[in-house]
């Protein structure tokens, strides 16, 4: 699983963790792949990202249109059910995607992730969502050289507009 950070939020690490983004993928030497051959059936794994600007903005006041909401950050702490203390509206979108927009496109420019209005926050929240695409992608590749057939993605679906683990969306929700 690939978990936001580099946000406080009740999901994920307040400080940024980068990871090895596999791209283009490491394969392992050429080995037979196929039903027939050994192989292994692969349970879930995942990466994170924020829904669309679509379903984002109708849930937030538009002095709120940004990753890091124009706010100062939230007082988090606690292990699995962690707390937060403020008055930031991302901190309870669940999982920031901070780390996953620098392994992806590079160390933003000083303040982007702070940045608010329309044009930043639909780039930053399209950063997130092909961040977590190019994640996917290039795990199920990795498997699938690994000969690991049964792959399930956690999760498909995301149920309401948040930081979290879904990549397709149900609808846009009517403010």
């Amino acid at each position: 699983y690939q978990h936001g950070s580099g946000f406080a939020a009740v999901n994920g690490a307040s400080r940024l963790a980068l990871f090895p983004p596999n791209l283009p993928i490491k394969l392992p030497d050429a080995a037979p792949t196929g039903p027939a051959h050994p192989n292994v059936f692969a349970s879930e794994f995942g990466a994170v990202a924020m829904s669309s600007f679509e379903s984002m903005a109708p849930t937030l006041a538009p002095k709120h249109w940004g990753l890091h909401a124009g706010q100062r950050s939230d007082n988090c702490s606690g292990g699995f059910e962690r707390r937060c203390e403020g008055e930031n509206v991302m901190a309870e979108r669940n999982y920031p995607c901070d780390n996953m927009i620098e392994v992806y496109f590079g160390r933003a420019p000083a303040g982007y992730l702070d940045a608010t209005g329309e044009a930043v926050f639909r780039r930053q929240l399209y950063q997130c969502l092909l961040a977590q695409a190019l994640n996917v992608k290039s795990n199920i590749e990795a498997r699938r050289a690994r000969n690991e057939l049964g792959i399930l993605v956690w999760q498909l679906n995301e149920i309401w507009p948040t930081g979290g683990w879904g990549s397709l969306e149900d609808g846009t929700p009517v403010a």
